[in-house]
């Protein structure tokens, strides 16, 4: 039995190494997306040439930075909470009632997007207007620079 006393401490220090070790990564995925940002905003406004790989790329690089991020906020405590009565509670009992929310809220999120999936009308807009890449004669988009 005391071993797997002893065992918990060392599974919860290597999950909390891993989230340490994505969050630090994926910090670094805020350059690339600052980047596709600016240059979408010069050519579009400067150039009057917009990109079609800007927004995509954004919005990818986003989503990876929110989900892989979630754990490392999660373990520095960054996330938004209400403290009125959190922040009197002890320790043990703010323990509970994390460990409460999460195991009750996390699996009806992760399963929102597979149980109430967007109208086909919303997620295949490029069915019916497909979106061109540069050079292709359809496109009309020509390169900035």
């Amino acid at each position: 039995m005391s071993s797997s006393l002893n065992a918990i401490p060392r599974v919860t220090r290597a999950i909390d190494r891993f989230a340490l070790f994505c969050g630090r990564l994926v910090a670094w995925l805020i350059v690339p997306m600052v980047l596709s940002l600016v240059y979408e905003v010069v050519a579009r406004y400067f150039f009057n040439m917009p990109t079609v790989w800007a927004y995509d790329m954004t919005f990818i690089l986003y989503g990876t930075f929110f989900m892989l991020g979630s754990a490392y906020t999660l373990m520095k405590k960054g996330h938004i909470r209400t403290d009125m009565l959190y922040a009197s509670w002890s320790p043990r009992r703010q323990g509970i009632t994390d460990a409460i929310c999460y195991l009750v809220f996390l699996p009806f999120s992760s399963a929102a997007p597979v149980v109430c999936p967007l109208p086909r009308q919303v997620r295949w807009p490029a069915r019916r207007h497909p979106v061109f890449s540069y050079g292709h004669p359809g496109s009309g988009l020509k390169r900035p620079f």
